[in-house]
């Protein structure tokens, strides 16, 4: 699944389990639950892994960097509009929902090894599907956490 929705789940977790620790488990634990739906995925930004951000297509770095801002955005939205004792559990659900792609990534970028037995479980779990049928379910998944946080939070 594409960013935004890992972040919002993960703060939606954190909302709905109002404890900092059972958010961050379950959030992670749902990010690969998450992946194991088909999905669409965007391929990494041009150029950028060879040359970093000197590099790096800038037209394609901007337009995929909008949608993990708008996660972000989102997510720190609903934070900051949720009641106190709610706030940390939603940043740290958001967070570990995240995770696993920052884990990715740093294994792509720079080498540094993923623990062995997430990397086997999400290479035999994730399931890209590049097509509009992959954009789908992702949308409304999606539309379907910003509603539970809408009438949870606001």
């Amino acid at each position: 699944m594409v960013t935004s929705v890992h972040l919002v789940t993960g703060a939606a977790i954190g909302a709905a389990t109002g404890n900092i620790y059972l958010a961050s488990v379950l959030a992670f634990s749902t990010h690969y639950l998450l992946d194991a739906v088909p999905h669409w995925c965007q391929k990494p930004v041009k150029n950028y892994k060879e040359g970093g951000w000197k590099k790096a297509d800038k037209i394609d770095l901007l337009i995929k960097a909008s949608e993990p801002v708008l996660g972000i955005l989102l997510t720190a939205y609903f934070v900051f509009h949720a009641p106190a004792h709610l706030v940390m559990p939603m940043i740290f659900g958001a967070f570990f929902g995240w995770l696993p792609d920052l884990l990715v990534f740093l294994e792509w970028k720079f080498g540094i090894p993923r623990p062995k037995p997430l990397k086997v479980f999400e290479q035999k779990f994730h399931k890209h599907l590049y097509s509009f049928w992959g954009v789908v379910p992702q949308v409304i998944f999606f539309l379907g956490i910003l509603y539970y946080l809408h009438i949870v939070i606001l």
